[in-house]
C-alpha cells in the first residue's frame, strides 16, 4: 500500500491544499493520503505560525467539510496525522519519515513536496539521505520547467530512490503566504464547489 505523506504547516489551510489532495486521490499508485501537520518548521519563523492546535482544528474542519461535500470524489483513505506533535524538536522530515517507517514497516511511504521547496531541498537536514531512503514526489508550484529540471539534476546527483515531478498536476495560484498577506481569500471564502455554510 502506497501512503502519500503531504507535510505542511497549513497556515492557514485553503482550497489549494484540498485541490492537491483531490488530484492525488486520482493517482493510481496512491492508496492513502495523510496530511501531516507540522507544528513547527525549522526553516520558517516561529512568529509567522499560528498556534498548532488552532491549525489542527481548522485543518480537520476543512477536511470534514470537503468529505461531507464529496469534494474528493474518491473512496481512498484521507486523514490527518499529528505524528510530529509527539516527536522531539527540532522536527526534521527525515526523522519523521524514519519514525513512521519503523512504526509501519510494511507501508510504502511517499513524501510530497511543493516545487517551491525543491529549490530549497539542499538546506534540509540530511536531504541526501532522505532522497536515497524515500520516494519523493514534487507538486508544481510556479516555474514548471525549472522545477522539473531541478528534480532531474538532484535525482542524478544524489542517486535518489525516486524523485518524480508531477508534471500533469494542475498549477494553483493560491498559497498560505498570499492569504496571510491579505492578497488572496481563504479556502472557505473561495469555495470553487464547496459550501462554507454547510458546517
Amino acid at each position: 500500500m502506497a501512503t502519500l505523506l503531504y507535510f505542511g504547516s497549513f497556515n492557514p489551510v485553503h482550497y489549494g491544499h484540498l485541490s492537491i489532495v483531490q488530484y492525488l486521490c486520482t493517482h493510481p499508485e496512491v492508496d492513502e493520503v495523510r496530511l501531516v501537520l507540522s507544528p513547527k518548521n525549522p526553516l520558517k519563523k516561529a512568529e509567522d505560525l499560528s498556534d498548532a492546535s488552532k491549525r489542527l482544528k481548522e485543518l480537520q474542519a476543512a477536511l470534514d467539510l470537503a468529505q461531507k461535500q464529496n469534494f474528493f470524489q474518491s473512496d481512498k483513505t484521507i486523514r490527518i496525522s499529528t505524528v510530529e506533535f509527539d516527536l522531539p524538536q527540532p522536527l526534521y522530515t527525515l526523522k519523521t519519515l524514519r519514525h513512521l517507517k519503523a512504526c509501519e514497516p510494511n507501508k510504502d511511504f511517499i513524501l510530497l513536496i511543493g516545487g517551491d521547496n525543491i529549490t530549497l531541498l539542499e538546506k534540509w537536514h540530511q536531504y541526501d539521505q532522505l532522497l536515497q531512503e524515500f520516494r519523493v514526489w514534487v507538486y508544481p508550484r510556479k516555474d514548471v520547467g525549472a522545477e522539473s529540471i531541478t528534480c532531474q539534476e538532484l535525482a542524478q546527483r544524489h542517486q535518489a530512490k525516486e524523485l518524480r515531478f508531477l508534471s500533469e498536476a494542475p498549477l494553483l495560484p493560491i498559497s498560505s503566504t498570499l492569504i496571510r498577506a491579505g492578497l488572496a481569500q481563504q479556502w472557505s471564502n473561495d469555495l470553487c464547489g464547496l459550501d462554507a455554510t454547510a458546517k
